[in-house]
């Protein structure tokens, strides 16, 4: 499977610090990039669901984020630009490169 770096972002209004305002990150497709939340691990797997991220455990079960929305959008809001493909094989899909913290 072929993997390129995207720039994920977002111009939705925020009135608090800490919310994530953009990042680079590796994905398959546009649509998983769209779908990765750069505060969340994926290792284990995270998903947007009923209008919720949610993150997989270890033993395969899912659970709510808390303040999900409160540090990121829902995908329908998020803007994604191909940087390129992945020459670098150190990175699986979900990986997030580097995140920026709003202030």
């Amino acid at each position: 499977m072929m993997l390129y770096l995207f720039l994920i972002s977002h111009d939705k209004a925020v009135d608090h610090d800490g919310c994530y305002g953009s990042a680079v990150i590796v994905a398959s497709a546009e649509e998983t990039a769209r779908r990765i939340h750069p505060g969340l691990t994926f290792a284990y797997g995270q998903r947007w669901h009923e209008g919720r991220w949610q993150t997989q455990s270890r033993d395969g079960t899912w659970h709510n984020e808390e303040t999900p929305s409160d540090t990121w959008p829902n995908p329908d809001d998020v803007h994604v630009v191909t940087l390129g493909p992945l020459t670098l094989m150190n990175y699986e899909e979900g990986a997030v490169v580097c995140a920026g913290v709003r202030r």
